[in-house]
């Protein structure tokens, strides 16, 4: 049990001093200040760092759970069943504290994006889109395990969508998160119950509430949080 005392201890102290901002990276750092000044502001700043805790978080847990597997195969195989049970107690100790800190980081993340929830974000059409804008993006929730940021638009046709043959229309609408020059930085999915559906004949004039979604652990969530607004765009 001291070993595990001790495992805890290191993970306890490695997280101070991620807390403290002691141990990140520039590009990190470099990407909280662009997304200070990008779609959510302050709040895009905090979770930058947000994310970046729990990947120096799970960096750590990886380390630690590969030296309790070189204890588990090292030496004689024959070891007491104690020697054994006392890694498992603290492999499962670690897990523990893995999920426990996955589900701190969850709710901060949900509780910023509850805070947002309502807001508007800049949203343009791209030209050439059959379609205009008659709402913005909107933030309307955190999800249910709180770890992505729904957004919901309503557009309206301006021209007919016949319906066709094969597996889509040949375009879908995407949300390109581009920066203050225009320069896309991110093209997300954008979810829609009809538009998209090439078995439907749609005319102008038809209006439908699209959604996008983003998720914590997106590889690209730096990029997201720094643009300066969103185009939607046929493609």
């Amino acid at each position: 049990m001291k070993k595990l005392h001790i495992i805890l201890y290191v993970l306890a102290a490695g997280l101070l001093v991620i807390s403290c901002g002691k141990s990140r990276k520039p590009e990190v750092k470099e990407a909280a200040k662009a997304a200070a000044d990008g779609l959510f502001g302050s709040v895009g700043e905090e979770m930058i760092y947000l994310m970046d805790d729990l990947t120096l978080f799970n960096e750590e847990y990886e380390k630690q759970g590969e030296k309790l597997r070189e204890r588990l195969n090292e030496g004689d195989r024959k070891k007491p069943d104690s020697e054994y049970q006392e890694i498992i107690n603290e492999g499962m100790a670690l897990d523990k504290k893995m999920e426990e800190k996955k589900e701190e980081i969850y709710k901060k993340f949900s509780k910023y994006v509850e805070d947002m929830k309502g807001e508007k974000l800049p949203t343009e059409m791209a030209e050439g889109a059959p379609m205009k804008l008659l709402n913005p993006l909107i933030i309307v929730g955190s999800g249910r395990y709180g770890d992505v940021i729904q957004m919901e638009a309503q557009v309206e046709l301006t021209a007919d969508l016949p319906s066709v043959r094969g597996w889509d229309r040949g375009h879908s609408l995407y949300a390109l998160f581009v920066d203050g020059k225009g320069n896309e930085l991110y093209k997300g999915t954008i979810s829609t119950d009809k538009i998209h559906n090439n078995k439907i004949s749609l005319q102008a004039g038809y209006s439908e509430t699209v959604r996008l979604t983003i998720n914590m652990t997106s590889k690209s969530l730096f990029d997201i949080l720094s643009a300066k607004r969103i185009v939607l765009a046929w493609i």
